[in-house]
């Protein structure tokens, strides 16, 4: 087994753990969760200078008649700007903390690792 074989199978390890650790939390979290409105009153650019630019927003939103600031930030799409209306899941027992798992991720990093560790099976094959 040479070194790029290797290198594969060890992305599709890493992948595969975060995946699975992605989908746990997804599957235990789902009845502590509610959804809300809130309005983006800050963004921040990460990576500004790259070509993987992330927009990153506190968001204020209401929970039983209480105005929240999220203490951490979720990603938004790039268009997204102060004072835009987005749909935010927070915890029902911390409702100042915004949770942020996505099953569209959990399908993404698990198709990656499954496709490391195919390129890896084939790179093994020869």
């Amino acid at each position: 087994m040479d070194i790029q074989t290797i290198l594969f199978y060890i992305i599709a390890a890493i992948l595969f753990v975060i995946a699975v650790i992605e989908g746990v939390s997804i599957t235990t979290s789902s009845n502590k969760l509610k959804i809300s409105i809130g309005t983006i009153v800050e963004i921040r650019l990460l990576n500004p200078s790259t070509v993987y630019k992330t927009k990153w927003a506190s968001v204020c939103y209401k929970v039983d008649g209480e105005e929240y600031i999220s203490e951490n930030r979720i990603t938004v799409p790039m268009y997204a700007e102060v004072g835009d209306k987005i749909q935010v899941k927070y915890l029902i027992d911390k409702p100042q903390k915004l949770y942020s798992r996505s099953i569209k991720r959990f399908i993404i990093v698990m198709i990656v690792s499954f496709v490391c560790f195919v390129f890896g099976y084939f790179l093994n094959i020869k």
